[in-house]
């Protein structure tokens, strides 16, 4: 089960910043960072809101929680997780449908540009 607590407290006092370097660092930074954390959030939140995470059905496809275990390349310069699976299920399915509704009906049919 995905448990977002787990990862509330764990930086140190007085750290600032992202605790990764996935970005890069430094003068070769991506200038996007902030935009992309952004993004990123805004696609969690709305994961979070219409789904429930799941443990597998069969235990084996569960996800490697041992930071060095989990590597599926323990030679490599970044993180390879090993493959695993979850499962996700509509917390409101009704709902659920009523936002994919709307988001069809937007792409289909998108208001006018004031810029017309």
């Amino acid at each position: 089960m995905f448990r977002p607590e787990r990862y509330l407290g764990d930086n140190p006092e007085g750290a600032t910043g992202t605790p990764h370097f996935a970005y890069g660092a430094g003068s070769r930074v991506c200038i996007a960072t902030h935009l992309a954390n952004r993004e990123l959030y805004a696609a969690f939140v709305r994961l979070i809101t219409a789904f429930e995470v799941v443990a597998p059905c069969d235990p084996r496809d569960a996800p490697v929680i041992d930071c060095l275990g989990c590597n599926a390349n323990p030679t490599s310069m970044i993180m390879d997780p090993k493959p695993f699976k979850v499962g996700i299920r509509a917390r409101n399915p009704e709902m659920l449908s009523k936002w994919i509704r709307e988001a069809e009906d937007r792409i289909a049919d998108p208001s006018p540009s004031s810029c017309e």
